[in-house]
C-alpha cells in the first residue's frame, strides 16, 4: 500500500508538471505573438492571459503542498495563492452575472489587439467557475482544516467541467464549452486550458492517495486492483477515443452524428473490456486465495499433529530418569528436566539460564570439559565418556554417564543447540570400585607368579634379549641431525605453551563466569608492579621501532592489588597496543590518583576503534572484523574481569585515526574494607 501511494505522490507531480506546460506555451505565444501556442487553431477561442496567471499559480500551489509537511510555512503561501486563485474566478463570475467591469480583465493584455470580444481579456465563464473551485480545493488541500471530501469533490468538478468542454471540442459543439443558455458575451474554455484543468483536477486527486474515495485506488486488495483498472479506463478512454474519431471524422469517413455514435460505443466497449479484465483478474485471485485458504487448513493440520507430538516427546522427556539438559547453539543452558534437577539437586524454581555448562561438573572435572568435552563437541558433533557432576547442595560428586551432542536441522544442518542425555551411574562405580578391588587382588597374585617365572627364566632370557637388542640396533636408522631435532622440539614447545596459555584462559573465563574467580591482594607501590613488566615488554616494542613512555608519579599512593593479576591486565593492554600500532608509533602509560582510586592508562596513536566495536570490547571472544583470527579474545574480558575482582573498573576511550585510550581503577586502600577473596 506505502509503494501504490509513493507512486501516486509521483503521478501527481507528473500531472503539475505536465499542467504547466500549456500556459508556458500560451504565455509564449502571447509575448511573441504566435497564434498557434495562444489558440491551437485559428478557429479556437485562445487561452487568455488571466488563465495563464491563474494556471500557473495553481500549479506552484500544488507543488508548495507537497513540500509543506517539511516546510509548515510553505502551507501559508499556498493558502494566499488559494485565496488569489478562488478571487479570481469569483470575481470573473461576479462581471458576468452582474455587468460589473472591475479592471482586471485587461490587466495583463494592456493595449494589444484581440479578437473581437465585448470582454477582450476576460476568462470564459467554464474557465472562471473552474478557478473559483479550484481555489476551495488548494484551501483544503494546503491547510488540512476542511475534510478530504471537499477536495476530492471540487476536484472531480473541475474535471468534469474540464472533460465537457474538451469533449465540445471533439465533436465541434460550440454549446458544450460554453454556456449557450445565458448570452453572457463570452468565449468558451480554450482547448488547452480545459486539458491543464484535467490535469490539475488529477493531480489533485493524486495528492491525497490515502485519505478519502482514493483510498481505494491505493488499496492493496482485489478491490483496490479492479478500481485502478477502471480509473484508468476512465481517464484514457475518452480523450484517446476522441481524438481518433476527431481524425476519422477529419478524413471524411464519416459525419459528427456517426461520429458522436462511434465514440459512445467504443468507449463503452472499453470500458467494458476493462471491467470484465478486472473481474476475471479478480476470480483468479480469488481462486488463488480459496487455494491458499486450502493450503493453510493442510499446514495447520500439519501444525497440530506436530504440536501434538511435540507434546509427546516433552512427556517423555519430563517422566525420563535420566539427566536430560539442552543448551542454545552458544552452550548457554535452556531446560533441565525434573530428574536432572533431583540429580544435581537443584529446586524446580532454579532458572537454568543463570547457570553454565562447567557449573554443572565438579571443580576438577571442568579443565576437562572445557578442554575435552566442549570441544570435542564442537568439532565432531558429539562426546561419550563418563565424568562426574557435583551436586549443588552438598558439592558432592556424582559419577554419571555423559554423552553430549550437537543438534542440527536435518534441512539445512543448521546448528540448533547443543543436548546431553546423563545417567547417574553411582551404583555402577560402586560395583566397579569392587571389581577393581578383587582385581587388584588378582594382580597381585599375577605378579606373585610373574616373579617366579622371572626367576625362573632369567638366565634364558638374557641371552635371547641381548640378540634382539642388537637385532634391532641394526635394523634402525641413525638420525645426525640433531639442528632439525632441535627445531622440532621448539616448534612442540612453543605449542605447548600456547596451548597452556589457550587453557588458562579458559579456565579464567569459566571462573570468572561461574563467580569462582578470586585474587589474593596485598598492599603494593604501582611502580614496583608494572615497571618490571613494561621492561620485559620493550624488546616486543623495539622490534616495530616504536616508543614506549612511561609515566608513574612517584608520589602515588600504594595500593591493595593482586601484583600477579594486576600484571596479567598490563600485560594484555600493552601487549594489544604494541601488536595494533603501526611501526614507529607511540605508546603512553600513566598512572594518576583521582578521588578514592588509582587510574591506570594505557594510550596509542594506532587506528582507533569504532563507536559500535566499543560497545563491544570486552565481551568474550569478541574480535573486530579487521582483526579476525588475531588471539583469541579473551584477554580484554579476563582483564574486565580481573580489575573487577579488585573493586575497580575499566573502560575504553578511542576515535577511529587518532588511537585508543584503556584506562583501569584501582581503590584506595583506606577506602576499601580489607578483603582476600574477592569474587568478579
Amino acid at each position: 500500500m506505502v509503494h501504490l501511494a509513493n507512486r501516486s505522490m509521483r503521478l501527481s507531480k507528473l500531472f503539475c508538471l505536465l499542467a504547466g506546460i500549456f500556459p508556458l506555451l500560451a504565455a509564449i505565444g502571447w509575448i511573441f505573438d504566435i497564434p498557434l501556442l495562444t489558440s491551437v487553431h485559428p478557429s479556437l477561442p485562445p487561452m487568455q492571459p488571466n488563465a495563464i496567471l491563474g494556471l500557473f499559480l495553481t500549479v506552484i500551489a500544488i507543488v508548495l503542498t507537497d513540500y509543506g509537511s517539511r516546510f509548515p510555512r510553505l502551507n501559508y503561501v499556498a493558502s494566499v495563492i488559494a485565496a488569489f486563485v478562488c478571487l479570481l474566478g469569483v470575481l470573473t463570475l461576479g462581471e458576468y452575472i452582474f455587468g460589473w467591469d472591475l479592471g482586471i480583465d485587461p490587466i495583463l493584455i494592456g493595449n494589444r489587439t484581440v479578437l473581437p470580444l465585448e470582454y477582450p481579456g476576460r476568462l470564459s465563464p467554464q474557465t472562471a467557475a473552474n478557478f473559483a473551485v479550484v481555489g476551495v480545493a488548494l484551501f483544503a488541500l494546503s491547510l488540512g482544516r476542511l475534510p478530504t471530501a471537499w477536495l476530492q469533490a471540487c476536484a472531480l468538478a473541475v474535471g468534469a467541467n474540464s472533460v465537457i468542454a474538451a469533449t465540445g471540442y471533439f465533436f465541434s459543439v460550440n454549446e458544450v464549452y460554453g454556456f449557450p443558455p445565458i448570452d453572457l458575451g463570452a468565449i468558451g474554455m480554450a482547448v488547452h486550458t480545459a486539458i491543464s484543468f484535467i490535469l490539475i483536477s488529477g493531480a489533485l486527486l493524486f495528492s491525497r492517495p490515502n485519505e478519502g474515495m482514493m483510498s481505494l485506488t491505493t488499496s492493496n486488495t482485489l478491490s483496490g486492483a479492479m478500481a485502478r483498472r477502471i480509473v484508468v479506463a476512465a481517464m484514457a478512454a475518452p480523450p484517446t477515443i476522441g481524438v481518433l474519431t476527431l481524425l476519422g471524422r477529419s478524413a471524411g469517413w464519416y459525419d459528427v452524428d456517426a461520429q458522436a455514435s462511434i465514440f459512445l460505443v467504443a468507449t463503452v466497449g472499453f470500458l467494458l473490456r476493462t471491467t470484465w479484465q478486472a473481474a476475471r483478474h479478480s476470480e483468479q485471485q480469488e481462486l488463488q486465495a480459496r487455494s491458499a485458504l486450502r493450503a493453510s487448513y493442510l499446514a495447520n493440520a500439519r501444525l497440530r499433529t506436530a504440536l501434538d507430538e511435540r507434546r509427546i516427546f516433552a512427556a517423555l522427556i519430563e517422566n525420563s530418569s535420566d539427566f536430560i539438559g539442552l543448551a542454545d547453539p552458544n552452550g548457554k543452558p535452556t531446560y533441565l528436566n525434573p530428574a536432572g534437577r533431583r540429580m544435581v539437586g537443584l529446586p524446580a524454581d532454579f532458572n537454568i539460564e543463570n547457570s553454565t555448562m562447567l557449573e554443572y561438573y565438579s571443580e576438577d572435572q571442568r579443565a576437562f570439559a572445557a578442554a575435552v568435552i566442549l570441544k570435542s563437541m564442537l568439532e565432531q558433533g558429539h562426546w561419550t565418556g563418563e565424568t562426574y557432576f557435583r551436586h549443588w547442595k552438598t558439592g558432592a560428586s556424582i559419577p554419571v554417564s555423559d554423552d553430549h551432542f550437537i543438534i542440527r536441522d536435518p534441512e539445512n544442518d543448521r546448528v540448533l543447540g547443543m543436548g546431553t542425555i546423563t545417567r547417574d551411574i553411582s551404583d555402577l562405580r560402586r560395583v566397579q570400585l569392587e571389581n577393581a578391588r578383587l582385581f587388584d587382588e588378582a594382580q597381585r597374585a599375577i605378579t606373585l607368579r610373574d616373579n617366579v617365572l622371572t626367576i625362573v627364566s632369567h638366565d634364558l632370557k638374557n641371552p635371547v634379549t641381548t640378540l634382539a637388542l642388537i637385532g634391532h640396533a641394526l635394523r634402525r636408522p641413525e638420525i645426525s641431525d640433531r639442528k632439525k631435532l632441535t627445531d622440532f622440539a621448539d616448534k612442540i614447545q612453543r605449542s605447548v605453551d600456547r596451548m597452556l596459555a589457550l587453557l588458562n584462559d579458559l579456565l579464567d573465563l569459566s571462573k570468572i563466569q561461574s563467580g569462582t574467580f578470586s585474587v589474593a591482594p596485598e598492599v603494593e607501590r604501582l611502580s614496583d608492579v608494572l615497571s618490571p613488566l613494561i621492561e620485559s615488554m620493550r624488546m616486543l616494542s623495539d622490534a616495530k621501532h616504536q616508543a614506549i613512555e612511561l609515566n608513574l608519579p612517584p608520589d602515588l599512593p600504594a595500593v591493595r592489588v593482586d601484583a600477579h593479576r594486576i600484571s596479567q591486565v598490563m600485560a594484555n593492554l600493552l601487549g594489544n597496543a604494541i601488536k595494533f600500532t603501526p611501526e614507529r608509533g607511540r605508546i603512553r602509560v600513566t598512572a594518576r590518583q583521582a578521588a578514592s582510586a588509582v587510574i591506570v592508562s594505557v594510550s596509542d596513536n594506532g587506528n582507533g576503534i569504532s563507536n559500535e566495536d566499543m560497545q563491544k570490547v570486552f565481551d568474550w571472544f569478541f574480535q573486530a572484523q579487521e582483526y579476525k583470527r588475531v588471539g583469541t579474545g579473551l584477554g580484554l574480558s579476563i582483564a574486565k574481569g580481573i580489575v573487577e575482582a579488585h573493586g575497580g573498573s575499566i573502560w575504553v576511550e578511542s576515535q577511529l585515526g587518532k588511537g585508543s585510550s584503556f584506562s583501569f581503577s584501582l581503590p584506595l586502600p583506606e577506602l576499601k574494607t580489607e578483603r582476600t577473596d574477592n569474587v568478579a
